[in-house]
């Protein structure tokens, strides 16, 4: 039987791809690897390691609340206090007030992008 053996692209899609973009290649830092169109690209994450990003605009924008079904993916940060402060100061919607513990030194907070998806961030406090 063939299983799964990772995650090799991670898919957003947003309704402004401009707004979006700058997002995620402006306040994240990701790089884009690839324009695809004028309404998508692919950015990598990390020093070329997969998974990868891809970002298409033109979708209805997301609604709900955290709880809501829906599918997310966390980014691995190296602190998770700092990536707060820093989507903070960016505007973003942030859904925890601080980093919550995980166990260990790892925590994780929920924040949402300028589509209205709610990701994830976690790693050291």
């Amino acid at each position: 039987m063939t299983t799964p053996k990772g995650i090799s692209i991670v898919a957003v899609y947003a309704d402004d791809f401009a707004t979006a973009r700058a997002f995620y290649e402006g306040v994240l830092g990701l790089k884009v690897a690839s324009e695809m169109g004028a309404n998508a690209c692919l950015f990598t994450m990390g020093e070329g390691t997969t998974p990868s990003l891809y970002l298409e605009g033109g979708h209805a924008p997301a609604h709900g609340g955290a709880r809501s079904c829906r599918a997310s993916f966390a980014f691995e940060v190296d602190s998770t206090g700092e990536f707060h402060r820093l989507l903070v100061a960016s505007g973003r919607e942030v859904l925890h007030p601080a980093p919550q513990p995980m166990g260990g030194d790892v925590h994780w907070f929920l924040f949402r992008d300028p589509a209205g998806n709610v990701l994830e961030a976690t790693g050291p406090a």
